[in-house]
């Protein structure tokens, strides 16, 4: 992603550049600004960033909700084991048996 920050870094100086290049009142003469290549190749990096950083924030959370849910399941097999571990000798033999 760090080529995709240089890329936005890029168009976004050219695009602040063009703007202060820009007659502040030409908007007084009722002229349309037509949007620059400038500004049409920042918002689809833009896009492209913000869509790359949220797939890679929900990767995140369901690496960290994985996780969790494997830690759960060592637990509960942990504690199967202690309460299988406190049965008497009868009660191990009897579950042999079944």
């Amino acid at each position: 992603m760090s080529d995709l920050s240089a890329a936005i870094r890029k168009v976004n100086a050219q695009l602040k550049k063009e703007k202060a290049e820009d007659d502040e009142l030409a908007f007084l003469e009722g002229v349309d600004v037509v949007e620059t290549q400038n500004s049409l190749r920042f918002k689809i990096l833009k896009d492209v960033y913000l869509t790359k950083k949220e797939a890679r924030d929900a990767a995140v959370v369901d690496f960290e909700n994985k996780q969790r849910k494997q830690r759960i399941a060592e637990i509960i097999a942990e504690k199967k084991d202690a309460a299988l571990a406190e049965k008497s000798i009868e009660e191990l033999e009897k579950m042999l048996e079944d």
